[in-house]
């Protein structure tokens, strides 16, 4: 056949669009985010008799990991929790990467209500360099 110019440009142009559509789709979409905060408890906290401080595994369905970090801080507060530090930077959870049955559930806890929040708390006692109230 001969060339034409209209035909050889269409495919090209379907898969940039496809391409961007993608892209834009990704975006879009949101992510587990998997990330872990060290607390300390307020005195408003229900935990604030018995508990020290606490590591939070944090299991946050959101768009980008500024929101999950901005939900989970939000959590937090209303809580009663103090932030002492970000121990483990957000990270886009995969289904099926996960091995552990318990760190699954907390997946498809945190997708179908949106947040899972697991706290490892510690006594008031202080443990090694961990931060108490």
């Amino acid at each position: 056949g001969t060339f034409s110019p209209a035909r050889a440009w269409r495919p090209a142009v379907g898969a940039r669009l496809a391409r961007t559509l993608s892209r834009f789709g990704t975006l879009l979409m949101p992510n587990v985010f998997y990330f872990q905060y060290e607390l300390r408890p307020l005195p408003k906290n229900e935990h604030w008799e018995e508990a020290g401080g606490c590591y939070a595994n944090c299991y946050v369905l959101a768009q980008s990991a500024e929101r999950a970090v901005q939900l989970a801080r939000t959590a937090f507060s209303e809580n009663h929790w103090e932030v002492v530090s970000l121990e483990e930077a957000p990270m886009v959870l995969n289904r099926n990467d996960i091995e552990e049955s318990e760190v699954l559930d907390h997946y498809d806890t945190a997708l179908e209500e949106g947040e899972c929040y697991v706290y490892h708390l510690w006594p008031v006692e202080p443990q090694e360099d961990d931060a108490v109230h």
